[in-house]
């Protein structure tokens, strides 16, 4: 097992032995993915409904990719102005990409 830096001394990712991905990023593979959701929406729909009174899974899955889209543009942000306030030069237009996204 390795840590990836994600945020430089602020988000690191667990990468298991083996495995191609970090869990930072295998979890947003997951979020997005709706037969994915689908799967694991049914597998614990009682939990769905005992903690988040939601029993309609369509709905879950919705929420949840939408959910995750907004967390990534957060993140992207947080890398945008770490970028920044490390002085990082943007020749390339990376840092104003990251913004847009």
């Amino acid at each position: 097992m390795t840590f990836d830096s994600i945020i430089p001394d602020t988000l690191w990712a667990v990468r298991y032995d083996g495995e191609e991905d970090n869990a930072f990023y295998q979890a947003f593979d997951q979020w997005s993915d709706p037969i994915w959701l689908r799967d694991f929406f049914f597998q614990n729909k009682n939990d769905l409904n005992k903690h988040f009174k939601i029993t309609n899974i369509d709905k879950a899955i919705y929420e949840t990719i939408d959910n995750a889209d907004k967390l990534q543009c957060l993140i992207l942000e947080l890398v945008r102005n770490h970028l920044i306030s490390e002085g990082v030069v943007d020749s390339e237009g990376f840092i104003d990409l990251l913004q847009t996204q």
